[in-house]
């Protein structure tokens, strides 16, 4: 055999250890503890630890500790190291806060043979994490490179943003801001709801500060896709700011376009939950003639074990709610000079019940137990909701609910095989050129799988 074709043995480990060495490998969804323990020998432990449990955490170094202690007689602490990145920083700084010796590296530091490059995963990753921090604690710090943790202050600084409340500066310009301020007013970004951002970006004023995932909160566009559910093919996107209420304005958009560029609609739209509040439903089902095979956005459940709005019984032809004790709920329950509708701004009807019939109702304690008299509260859209109810009760839905499954793999695609997990361009422009050109290459990978490929013929 020759010497370069020689497996790659790691190099041996000091034994006589001081402290209890672990390493962090931290993903989305987990995180593997890679230690090397006083009287364990060379054999290094690994452990799964949920990310973002810091409780477990710590649960998992006292046992850590516990076992050194059983093996060795002695109290032995930490020395943790994990990589510059995904959560490094927040958690550096909850080891400190416990007392633990932590270290941040930049993972780009770690020399790496050539061989160990092709086979790179957590166990590998964390392994050698171990080795550099035994070498750089002996003295070694040509080893690596340790990163110095910004403080709290550091980190919102680099966002380089201000309260919503105060608004942008007078100094703020650029063509980001220009954007912004052009589409204040547009129902997809500034228009999108009432409620005033928690930060706003000064780079990028129109993307939205969310903490929509499990990681560190950030600025993020959304982006929308219409797709043709039997081939999985992107017909129109549109991109928005990300809170829900933009996202049914982004699927009345791209519905609307379709129709006018390709001279088609659907039949039923499939979505999740975001697109199911009650006025969406209502352009889909009074408007567009759209069979919404979406769930009803609804928050009239209730966990205290009181009546919910489903267990009061509507009367279509008399306008009112029957209650589990038999008593009608009404619009008003006493005539006015002056006709009132009832309807109230933000486009629900409330129905009321009689003092009276609540107060020696045998009900009261599990109907309303705090209040005079029981309050119903229905839409004005009622109907389409009713119509979105009754079809998630069909077969046809649950054939939706799989083919959703389409739908979701794409934005998977977007960020794991595109890697599209940041934006390149500012402003609402853009991100819409980033998400077109994303769904286009999406497109073509699809293209390419269904075309038939013409096989060469031998000489």
């Amino acid at each position: 055999m020759l010497a370069a074709d020689r497996p790659h043995a790691p190099a041996a480990i000091r034994i006589d250890l001081g402290a209890i060495f672990v390493s962090m490998e931290l993903s989305k969804s987990t995180w593997l503890v890679t230690s090397l323990s006083p009287g364990a020998g060379e054999r290094m432990s690994k452990h799964v630890v949920h990310a973002g449990d810091v409780a477990g955490l710590m649960e998992r170094f006292a046992q850590l500790r516990e076992k050194a202690r059983v093996r060795t007689g002695h109290e032995f602490g930490f020395i943790v190291i994990q990589e510059a990145g995904l959560d490094g920083f927040w958690i550096h700084r909850v080891l400190e806060r416990e007392g633990i010796e932590s270290y941040v590296v930049d993972p780009a530091s770690i020399a790496t043979s050539r061989r160990r490059r092709r086979a790179k995963t957590d166990k590998i990753d964390g392994e050698a994490l171990v080795r550099a921090q035994l070498a750089y604690k002996r003295g070694e710090p040509r080893v690596c490179a340790m990163v110095r943790p910004p403080s709290v202050e550091e980190e919102d600084h680099r966002q380089r943003s201000v309260p919503g409340e105060e608004g942008l500066p007078p100094q703020a310009a650029g063509r980001a801001v220009r954007e912004y301020l052009e589409v204040l007013d547009d129902a997809a970004f500034g228009g999108a709801t009432p409620v005033t951002p928690k930060r706003i970006n000064l780079t990028d004023p129109a993307s939205r500060w969310t903490a929509a995932t499990r990681e560190a909160a950030f600025y993020s566009y959304s982006t929308n896709y219409l797709i043709d559910l039997e081939n999985a093919v992107i017909v129109d996107v549109e991109a928005t700011t990300s809170v829900r209420q933009a996202e049914g304005t982004a699927q009345r958009r791209m519905i609307e376009r379709t129709q006018e560029r390709f001279g088609f609609r659907p039949e039923r739209l499939v979505a999740d939950a975001a697109y199911g509040s009650a006025p969406n439903l209502a352009w889909l089902v009074e408007d567009r003639s759209i069979e919404p095979h979406i769930p009803v956005f609804d928050k009239s459940a209730r966990n205290d074990g009181s009546f919910e709005r489903a267990d009061f019984i509507y009367d279509q032809e008399d306008d009112s709610y029957i209650c589990p004790s038999g008593n009608r709920l009404r619009r008003s329950n006493r005539n006015f000079s002056t006709p009132r509708t009832g309807i109230d701004k933000d486009g629900s009807i409330r129905y009321r019940a009689r003092q009276q019939d609540c107060q020696g109702c045998t009900f009261r304690q599990r109907c309303t137990p705090n209040m005079p008299a029981r309050k119903v509260t229905r839409s004005i859209h009622e109907g389409a909701r009713d119509v979105a109810r009754n079809i998630a009760t069909t077969d046809a839905y649950l054939v939706s609910r799989r083919q959703r499954k389409k739908v979701e793999m794409l934005f998977a695609h977007l960020k794991r095989i595109l890697k599209l997990d940041r934006l390149r361009l500012r402003g609402p422009n853009g991100a819409r050129d980033e998400f077109l050109l994303a769904a286009t290459a999406q497109n073509l990978r699809k293209m390419a799988k269904m075309t038939p490929t013409r096989r060469l013929a031998l000489a």
